[in-house]
């Protein structure tokens, strides 16, 4: 039996496949292929579908096989149509977008027993589930609407002041160290706060104007509310960001952590689970993850690294398996390293294309850590591409941490992005103690934790204006060209750590492709590229 699933109905298109003869499970995002960042679309009548055809070849199936079609969101979209037209022999089954969002955390977890928050923008009319994760059953405990969603007040603070919309938030994340959180308190007497998890706002935040754009997913004017127009002024991106600015993002950053520890407390109250399950598009917010993992509220915390729309393919698959199927299927991890491979032949054909000349590395650990200890920025191309937002070391630019310029660098000549934007550290986890305040492997940079103090010197680089980062740590077991790495350049350096940002101009999405990682070489201030062992060189440097 083979089991298709799609999700991503308004951005961020992915699917996923499961064999059931085999087991097998693969996961693929349109974006990688057809290069759109998070591929949005919302009222589309019809998508590419490459990430279909992807996952289904990594189970060993193909379309004239798919004998059940799962998708990810209840409320019907025009892309509903187009996919049952293309699998007309398919039974079609629709899983519930937060149940989703659930099923993909819980179920890859590899709890047998936890709560569960899932927060995000919206999705079926909704912005959340707290829900209860047991053996292969996920039970629902409360839905909270869209009216009240905390994710969009975020994006609504994003828009304000002038950072973007969907798929921005991060920035406001970023710039929020920078602020104070003065409308905090303004926010409290906005916000009702219930002993079950749940929050209601008040008219004056959940007031929503504006409209829906299929092209671009959300327009400038989308998200409006009284209580932001009354103390923060519009910011238009290529204007200063001034204090006030900083105060907002500090702002609700601080009533995020809030809202998400309310209801995890809430859940810990009515499972009285050791385990919590951090999804949906709030999850990715490494700060809030870092605040609930510091409160102790849980002895384990889960953030799914997938846990935007982009995971919702997989999250359909895994619900439709355990529930409808009675399958018992988890996994003990994610699927982290799920994306494409390519060969020796397909690399150097894609060097020779371009007219580039590569040299082969006899050590390329060694010589790539020698590389960055000396100052150059490298684009690191190894094995099967990474699923999720996160590059975890396979499509990955590093860095050298110890020089503060690097930041700098990389914001204004590489990711073409904000000055205020910054980067994670990679860490070998036997070091990682000595280095970030943390005592558990964190594999997936979904938390953002204390550099100890001492270190912040040795680092700046990698630690943000508050003294924080969104850590990597890296094991042999995890990643072990990556491991070894990090490992060449600790050796030369004495530093465990390496900066690790996404393989991308910041307008892209994460290089998939030999070609993808060349044509990004060629369009940024990257100093070196290294794929698998072929080194090629900036030939503008």
């Amino acid at each position: 039996m083979i089991a298709l699933a799609v999700g991503g109905f308004f951005h961020d298109f992915n699917a996923a496949a499961y064999n059931a003869q085999t087991g097998m499970i693969a996961a693929a995002e349109e974006e990688r292929f057809s290069k759109r960042k998070h591929h949005p679309i919302v009222r589309a009548k019809k998508s590419s579908l490459h990430s279909i055809d992807f996952a289904l070849s990594k189970i060993g199936a193909d379309r004239s096989q798919v004998e059940y079609l799962i998708l990810s969101d209840v409320q019907f979209c025009p892309l509903h149509a187009y996919l049952i037209s293309i699998f007309p022999d398919a039974h079609i089954h629709f899983v519930e977008h937060h149940l989703c969002h659930a099923a993909a955390g819980y179920f890859c977890s590899g709890f047998n027993d936890a709560a569960i928050v899932a927060l995000d923008g919206f999705g079926d009319l909704r912005s959340g589930l707290l829900a209860h994760g047991k053996g292969a059953s996920i039970h629902q405990h409360e839905h909270i609407s869209m009216q009240n969603s905390i994710g969009l007040e975020y994006l609504r603070v994003t828009n304000q002041i002038g950072l973007g919309l969907y798929g921005s938030e991060g920035k406001t994340q970023g710039l929020a160290s920078y602020g104070e959180p003065k409308f905090y308190d303004d926010y409290l007497n906005e916000i009702q706060f219930h002993s079950n998890g749940k929050f209601d706002l008040s008219d004056s935040l959940s007031s929503l104007k504006g409209f829906i754009d299929e092209e671009h997913y959300s327009q400038q004017k989308v998200f409006y509310n009284s209580f932001l127009a009354e103390r923060v002024p519009r910011r238009f991106c290529d204007e200063p960001i001034l204090q006030v600015h900083m105060d907002a993002a500090a702002s609700i950053q601080k009533v995020l952590d809030y809202a998400v520890e309310n209801a995890a407390q809430a859940m810990k109250r009515a499972t009285g689970s050791k385990n919590l399950v951090l999804t949906g598009g709030v999850a990715q917010n490494s700060t809030t993850n870092g605040a609930i993992l510091k409160s102790g509220l849980y002895d384990q915390v889960y953030a799914h690294p997938s846990s935007s729309d982009r995971g919702n393919g997989l999250g359909a698959l895994l619900y439709f398996v355990n529930h409808y199927l009675k399958e018992s299927v988890s996994l003990k991890k994610p699927i982290v390293y799920g994306g494409g491979e390519y060969d020796q032949f397909e690399i150097d054909k894609a060097i020779s294309a371009v007219g580039l000349e590569s040299k082969i590395l006899d050590a390329p650990m060694e010589e790539t850590a020698a590389l960055i200890s000396k100052g150059n920025i490298v684009g690191w191309f190894q094995g099967r591409s990474e699923l999720g937002a996160r590059a975890l070391g396979n499509r990955s630019i590093l860095a050298d941490p110890r020089k503060v310029e690097n930041k700098d660098i990389l914001n204004k000549k590489v990711k073409h992005r904000e000055w205020f934007r910054p980067f994670a550290p990679a860490v070998l986890w036997e070091d990682a103690q000595n280095w970030f305040d943390t005592d558990r492997p964190l594999a997936y940079m979904q938390f953002t934790v204390p550099v100890r103090e001492p270190r912040r010197d040795e680092i700046p680089a990698a630690t943000h204006e508050d003294g924080s980062a969104r850590v990597q740590t890296v094991s042999k077991e995890d990643n072990r060209k990556f491991y070894d790495l990090i490992s060449a350049f600790k050796e030369l350096t004495g530093v465990p750590v390496l900066i690790n940002t996404s393989f991308n101009d910041s307008s892209d999405p994460i290089v998939e492709t030999p070609q993808d990682a060349l044509k990004c070489l060629l369009k940024t201030d990257l100093d070196y590229v290294v794929l698998a062992d072929r080194l090629i060189k900036n030939p503008s440097h």
